[in-house]
């Protein structure tokens, strides 16, 4: 084992090690007040965050280690279909577990766990078996490869937005079509795949009051503070209150239940308030640094498969952080994504640790290289 260790990008384990740091010392501090007036515990989601998240996900980086990539791939299929399962249970009444208009969990004694975060890195390992086994001509062609994969994407997406779950949807959906691209399709399938999908997304929100509604409220702030433009309304005011320097760590305002969701999707707007700009843009670099380090060992693995799971968490991280980071600021609608790495929640935690165990397996010694990562030269092996 100790040899197998040299050969691995540890500055990646470090830098994931880091970030957890620094996630559970934000948690702390945003949801100390929640915990307590819910639970009676300060520590609550920290516990929680740590016993069902990190704790499994660091266990799961452990086995990793024991395990070549090639058995990832054979084991590809199975969890594919065994996440897909699990998708279709969370709307079984005696399994599923309904909360907040939404079926997206499956309770297990005093654990929520939710399939679509699994999904998440199931269909990575799905997708990147299927592409790797085809030439970049045969994924070009309309029935040998890109009907096919359209409809694993539209099955695979579907059920998550079923539940309903457009924030994760989202995700899963523009990696595995980024994917496409690692691939080596012709950009000219390529474009017009992402105009059909961004015509497609377009559709979802209209014929969706719900959606629609947050559209309005995402194109006018000031419309409805008081109600659908609240949340956003809220995070703006902790973003933009911070500054340059912040208020100190938790001295938050807005967590004292003003703004909703402060342990998941908003805690990005209590870091900035308690943190300042020069303080958080360190750790977004840091967040966007193991997407390079991601797409580096892309560009160094050794086959086609490994290249193209690698590349696949990439964009999955770097469309998670962006997604999360954006409807805080109000670039884009609140979607109901974590922060990579530091938003509460267990399944979600335990996923994204193990994908960067998954990368540091693929990793072979390229913690002391510089070389730049070519995007499209996944697709040349």
């Amino acid at each position: 084992m100790h040899k197998r260790l040299l050969h691995k990008d540890i500055t990646l384990l470090v830098a994931l090690a880091v970030i957890i740091v620094i996630g559970i010392v934000m948690l702390s501090s945003a949801s100390s007040v929640l915990g307590f007036q819910r639970f009676g515990n300060s520590y609550y989601y920290v516990k929680r965050q740590i016993e069902f998240g990190i704790i499994p996900g660091l266990l799961g980086i452990a086995l990793l280690v024991f395990i070549e990539p090639s058995m990832l791939r054979r084991l590809a299929v199975p969890l594919y279909a065994v996440t897909l399962l699990l998708l279709v249970l969370v709307f079984v009444p005696s399994v599923g577990e309904h909360l907040d208009r939404a079926s997206r969990w499956i309770k297990i004694g005093g654990y929520l766990l939710q399939p679509s975060e699994i999904m998440k890195l199931a269909s990575i390992l799905f997708a990147s078996r299927w592409l790797s086994s085809r030439s970049p001509d045969q994924l070009s062609r309309w029935k040998e490869g890109i009907t096919p994969y359209l409809g694993f994407v539209a099955l695979t997406g579907g059920l998550v937005i079923l539940e309903p779950d457009m924030g994760t949807t989202l995700v899963i959906v523009s990696t595995l079509i980024a994917l496409l691209f690692f691939a080596g399709v012709q950009m000219r399938v390529f474009g017009t795949i992402l105009l059909s999908g961004a015509i497609f997304a377009l559709l979802l929100i209209v014929v969706s009051p719900y959606r629609l509604e947050r559209m309005k409220t995402f194109l006018n702030h000031s419309n409805d503070t008081q109600g659908a433009s609240y949340h956003v309304n809220q995070a703006l005011v902790g973003v933009s209150s911070g500054g340059w320097f912040g208020r100190g760590l938790g001295r938050s305002v807005q967590k004292l239940q003003y703004l909703p969701e402060v342990t998941s999707d908003s805690l990005f707007a209590i870091m900035a308030e308690e943190l300042g700009f020069f303080m958080l843009i360190p750790i977004i670099l840091l967040l966007f640094w193991i997407v390079r380090r991601c797409l580096l060992t892309a560009e160094h693995a050794p086959d086609r498969f490994q290249q193209l799971v690698c590349a696949g968490v990439a964009v999955w991280l770097a469309v998670q952080t962006t997604i999360n980071i954006s409807a805080n600021v109000g670039l884009l609608p609140f979607t109901g994504v974590p922060l990579p790495f530091l938003s509460h929640g267990g399944t979600s935690m335990m996923m994204v640790i193990s994908a960067v165990g998954i990368v540091f397996v693929c990793s072979h010694g390229q913690g002391t290289t510089s070389s730049p990562i070519r995007v499209r030269s996944v697709a040349r092996v």
